[in-house]
């Protein structure tokens, strides 16, 4: 834990309990909304966060990306997706792509572009439509399943 960081002290007693109460009470909860709210505050406090994994937030260009075909073809409206669109994904169910970014979608970090897409202009992809390549054991995942080194 970061040490200018001071976590949260637990909620051990009575007096404690009623003043966390008192002060979450201002936002409406209710009385089990509250409770639950206490125990996640004590047992995070037990936890080392910093000994938690850290997952892949977002994509990078140049990350080696495949199409998620079962998901995106699982959607009640593929029928009526643009006919392009849905030719390269049956065309590309099996390629590895690599990432980049449109600068028109620069703060939009879940939206990538595809570098080898020669279509103009060029699809853009949200990443949860994408496997990424873990490289730990070179296997394709989801992005938020993929855990990065701590270096």
């Amino acid at each position: 834990m970061d040490k200018n960081k001071k976590p949260i002290p637990l909620i051990t007693n009575r007096r404690q309990k009623r003043q966390a109460e008192k002060a979450l009470k201002i936002n409406g909860k209710t009385k089990e909304e509250i409770n639950l709210m206490i125990d996640v505050i004590n047992k995070a406090n037990l936890l080392n966060m910093d000994d938690m994994p850290k997952f892949k937030e977002y994509l990078l260009e140049g990350d080696k990306v495949k199409l998620n075909i079962e998901q995106i073809k699982s959607y009640s409206n593929w029928a009526a997706f643009n006919p392009q669109y849905r030719e390269f994904v049956e065309n590309n169910t099996d390629v590895i792509f690599t990432v980049e970014y449109d600068k028109t979608h620069e703060k939009t970090p879940f939206l990538v572009c595809l570098k080898e897409d020669t279509g103009e202009p060029k699809f853009l992809w949200w990443d949860g439509d994408l496997l990424v390549l873990d490289e730990k054991d070179g296997v394709f995942k989801k992005l938020y399943t993929v855990t990065e080194d701590e270096s």
